[in-house]
């Protein structure tokens, strides 16, 4: 992903006459093509030349969007968000009319001036009050829209079931047929719900099987932080950003709070006792100890929970069916939260109305505008397609939009139409997992049958550098986890004092 950026920067700056001739060329914003006269829309959304049968998808859909559209063209760029590049790359002139970027940046990249908002257009589009409003709160910034909703995710814990129903370890029991059993008769859950039940099976794990660990836990890059923040809410942590008292006021960093702390000496306990993977872990290592074995469980999100099988080889004997997604532990296993994130479509500053305008219409022909009309079911319904013949799973949509007939749509697409797959096995509905292993997660997440809403948003303010801080006293403890408590303190203090830095010089 990063190199296709860099790549891509390169290209630009070595041949600047190109990118200013030609209608298809670059990331030139002239608004019009000077051949043709349509509006240039410069469509950072587009797959690379790796996904070949993904890009003849979108090319189809370029083509009937341009056949009703005829005062637009559309320009395709694969633009991969990369927030330590990006400003670079927008003082530049090198961001494509629409791009993808992870829900905490929009109020960092709009006090930059380096994104649009879009108001006025959206609201054009007929689409006002249709947005899922934890979205939308995400996405406005000074009273301003400043994108539309990809999709969300909540972080959760995935369970290998293959691991913690072998008899050896004897955690999950199994039916007749074999298959891992979540609940008990009462419908309590068997699975791990509080932070001490996560440690008890960690070990029983590690003394079962020498090479084997409960529990991976990201140590490297903003992820260490980004997982450390949802484990001390859920240790009892408010906010780890404190608002202004005043109006004028400043933001104040609350890395150091004392419940920071204990979720932090939790991963020391785990990674000093052999509970979790020993080595140092990204977000794009785990799925290699879920494939291999290497540990039985890990904290990640609702979207990523088949990365383990998109790595996999032919041959592997780990599938989606050994595959659980389970709700995040708590200290006293009772609604814990789960931190919610997400990706949104944002918009160069330097694109016009006119550009937004033909990229908000291009949305409906992706299936990712909030109406039910052909061309959002046909993109949507191909876009089930081409994951499930993938073999990825396909798990219930977290809606980005609250209008009914959307909503419609996709409970029918989702539960109700015939799906048949290149092996010519039929399905009902979209979902192509056995939902028993998903159910608990996603019936709380988003607070059905009864429960709380587990889904809370991740801290409002340029929450990318608060992870890197908190990340690096997770990799301090998983280099020595022989510190006290004084210790881990000190190594909080420091990611506070670093972090409040920060939102001095790029917020307050």
């Amino acid at each position: 992903m990063r190199k296709l950026m860099t790549l891509l920067l390169c290209v630009l700056l070595a041949f600047p006459v190109l990118m200013l001739t030609g209608c298809d060329g670059g990331l030139d914003h002239t608004e019009r093509c000077r051949e043709t006269g349509r509006i240039r829309v410069l469509m950072g959304l587009w797959p690379t030349a790796s996904e070949p049968e993904l890009v003849e998808i979108f090319e189809e859909r370029r083509e009937r969007f341009e056949r009703e559209n005829t005062d637009y063209m559309i320009v395709p760029s694969s633009f991969n968000f990369n927030p330590g590049t990006f400003g670079t790359l927008a003082h530049a002139g090198n961001v494509p009319t629409i791009f993808q970027a992870y829900f905490t940046e929009p109020r960092r990249l709009a006090d930059a001036g380096w994104i649009r908002p879009i108001t006025e257009q959206f609201n054009a589009m007929g689409w006002t009050n249709y947005m899922n409003p934890y979205m939308q709160e995400i996405l406005t910034h000074n009273g301003q829209l400043f994108g539309v909703p990809r999709d969300g995710y909540g972080l959760g814990l995935l369970l290998n079931t293959s691991i913690l129903s072998d008899p050896d370890v004897n955690l999950l029991r199994r039916d007749a047929s074999g298959n891992a059993i979540m609940y008990r008769a009462d419908g309590t859950p068997y699975y791990p719900t509080t932070f001490d039940e996560l440690k008890e099976w960690s070990l029983a794990v590690n003394n079962t099987w020498h090479g084997r660990h409960g529990l991976t836990i990201l140590t490297d890059g903003t992820g260490a932080g980004w997982h450390l923040s949802n484990i001390a809410w859920n240790f009892g942590a408010d906010r780890l950003q404190n608002p202004p008292a005043t109006a004028g006021g400043n933001w104040t960093a609350n890395l150091n709070d004392s419940y920071v702390v204990d979720a932090l000496e939790w991963i020391q306990l785990m990674r000093a006792s052999g509970g979790a993977v020993p080595e140092m872990r990204n977000d794009g290592q785990w799925p290699a100890d879920i494939l291999n074995a290497r540990s039985a469980m890990a904290i990640v999100g609702s979207d990523a929970i088949d990365n383990p099988i998109r790595i996999a080889p032919p041959n592997a004997t780990l599938t989606m069916d050994h595959l659980a997604l389970v709700p995040m532990p708590s200290v006293s296993g009772v609604e814990a939260s789960a931190l919610f994130g997400g990706v949104g479509f944002m918009f160069s500053n330097r694109a016009s109305d006119a550009q937004v305008r033909g990229a908000l219409k291009f949305l409906e022909f992706m299936g990712r505008a909030p109406i039910d009309s052909e061309h959002s079911r046909s993109a949507l319904i191909e876009g089930f397609e081409y994951a499930d013949n993938r073999g990825f799973a396909v798990t219930p949509t977290i809606r980005p939009w609250t209008n009914p007939a959307f909503n419609s749509m996709m409970d029918y697409i989702e539960r109700e139409r015939e799906f048949t797959n290149r092996q010519g096995v039929t399905r009902q509905g979209a979902i192509n997992v056995n939902m028993y292993y998903f159910d608990s997660f996603f019936n709380r997440l988003l607070g059905q049958e009864g429960h709380e809403p587990m889904i809370r948003a991740e801290e409002p303010m340029i929450a990318q550098d608060m992870y890197r801080h908190m990340g690096i006293a997770v990799r301090a403890v998983f280099q020595n986890h022989n510190r006290n408590r004084d210790n881990l303190q000190g190594l909080l203090n420091t990611a506070n004092l670093n972090f409040q830095r920060d939102l001095d010089r790029h917020v307050n």
